[in-house]
């Protein structure tokens, strides 16, 4: 006896939209993908909650609120990319600050699918704004000529560090999973001025929605953006700037204290 939809062979089944998604697509779609997300996506079976990695991110979440009632004038902030790749057409670059308590606020998230030279000024204008202490960019490939392109566009002023993804990215203790432990902690705050609208586009509206998928959403971008921002910090921090003058909030001191204007 078949108890449930999951148990009936994709080939005895028939595809609703045939002229789209016959059952030779349906099946070449099925291994492209995660099974689940098949499951999800194409036969309406939803996935347990046990699924997704970051299961506490909406207890970040703050409404009524913005990142300034979170900070001083001497919060330090960072910036991380998570920059485009031949598979995957979307940018995002991700700004958060740590406040004189510890806790991460998520600040701005910006998502495009830009140029080289539109990331590079993307990347300016975000850097001007917030002015971080950095800008962590993942060293692969293209990644590695972005920043190389900068310096010799105008935009040399920019603390670019370079971030390599490879195990780390798996690692229990280091990896995306360590977001998990840090929301459970309470160490992030995702505030919202007001409640948006359930289709809202807008980038940190992004960034939960895929938090709330992953790993089985269609993107992770603004969650990698995410993960190197917070881990760039972690590995840059006893390097970049003296802990104990972000500790004391004293941004300037701790730019000044390694030549970062």
């Amino acid at each position: 006896m078949i108890k449930s939809l999951q148990e009936i062979p994709i080939r005895k089944t028939i595809g609703l939209w045939e002229e789209k998604w016959n059952r030779e697509a349906l099946i070449k779609q099925r291994a492209a993908i995660h099974e689940t997300a098949f499951n999800r996506g194409f036969r309406q079976i939803p996935f347990s909650d046990e699924l997704s990695l970051f299961k506490s991110i909406d207890k970040a979440i703050v409404y009524g609120v913005t990142y300034k009632d979170f900070i001083d004038v001497a919060t330090p902030f960072v910036t991380s990319v998570d920059l485009s790749t031949k598979t995957r057409p979307g940018t995002v670059i991700f700004t958060f600050a740590i406040n004189n308590d510890g806790k991460k606020i998520v600040v701005d998230v910006q998502r495009g699918s830009w140029t080289a030279p539109e990331t590079a000024k993307m990347i300016s204008s975000v850097y001007d704004t917030y002015n971080p202490l950095f800008v962590a960019i993942e060293d692969n490939a293209y990644q590695v000529a972005l920043p190389e392109m900068m310096k010799i566009s105008g935009y040399d002023h920019i603390p670019i560090v370079p971030f390599h993804t490879g195990t780390n990215k798996n690692n229990i203790e280091i990896g995306l999973q360590s977001l998990e432990v840090e929301l459970i902690n309470g160490l992030w705050i995702i505030p919202f001025e007001s409640v948006h609208e359930i289709n809202c586009g807008c980038g940190i509206c992004s960034l939960v929605q895929e938090a709330r998928a992953y790993p089985l959403g269609e993107s992770d971008d603004a969650v990698m953006a995410w993960w190197i921002g917070k881990e760039a910090y972690r590995e840059k921090s006893g390097s970049y700037w003296d802990v104990d003058d972000i500790s004391a909030g004293n941004k300037g001191a701790a730019r000044s204290l390694r030549g970062i204007n």
